[in-house]
């Protein structure tokens, strides 16, 4: 059985007045396992941004990328060494079952676009945010590329911020992106699961929907 995860990233309030922004990112990922098996992403404005499908073939240890937008990123390569990657949607997921204290931390392959990065993620410091719920305790997270020159989101200064709830779910419930053109802020707006019984079926999907103010959240990077 697989299990789908869906995040949908748009412009909100009076940046969506200025610019119309959509992003569907799908994850399938094995349930048994626990591994990302394939990874899609469609963005939109007033024209196609993004339409991308990535698979990762365990028995050969490779990654296949396909981008209907930008022909020319398509490619072929070998997974990293020591490690499955991990979709950054699951990552962020998956730091309620560890990310308890200041100062602990994870390392993980995290598939974005069309590489493999290796990452860390440390726990910096616990805050208390405002939400749609009202006041919650999070756990400020901060992912960076350390054993490899940066690239991606991490080149030319980007960094990641994330904020997980300590209640409840414990779900990541706002994150930061700081981008060579700007900062855009992501806020979670609804988080849906299927029945225990639709997962055990093999069918879908966990849903996670996200607002963006500043820049395009999710705006491609060279």
């Amino acid at each position: 059985p697989t299990i789908r995860i869906v995040m949908r990233t748009s412009s909100r309030g009076i940046i969506r007045s200025l610019y119309v922004y959509d992003d569907v990112a799908e994850a399938v990922i094995d349930v048994q396992t626990g591994r990302l098996l394939r990874a899609t992403d469609v963005a939109t404005n007033e024209e196609k941004l993004a339409d991308a499908t990535t698979t990762f073939d365990y028995a050969g240890r490779k990654v296949t990328h396909e981008d209907r937008v930008r022909p020319g990123r398509n490619r072929t390569f070998s997974m990293p060494v020591g490690g499955d990657p991990v979709d950054l949607i699951s990552a962020l997921v998956q730091t309620r079952e560890w990310a308890t204290e200041v100062g602990m931390k994870r390392d993980a392959f995290i598939f974005a676009g069309q590489d493999v990065y290796p990452v860390s993620i440390y726990g910096e410091a616990f805050e208390t945010i405002g939400t749609k719920e009202g006041e919650v305790r999070v756990l400020m997270l901060s992912p960076r590329m350390e054993t490899e020159p940066p690239r991606g989101v991490f080149k030319r200064g980007g960094e990641i911020k994330v904020w997980v709830s300590q209640e409840g779910e414990r779900l990541p419930v706002r994150m930061q992106l700081k981008l060579k053109i700007g900062t855009a802020h992501l806020i979670l707006v609804e988080h849906t699961v299927p029945p225990a019984s639709v997962v055990n079926a093999g069918s879908d999907a966990a849903s996670t929907e996200r607002q963006a103010s500043g820049v395009p959240a999710a705006a491609p990077s060279s």
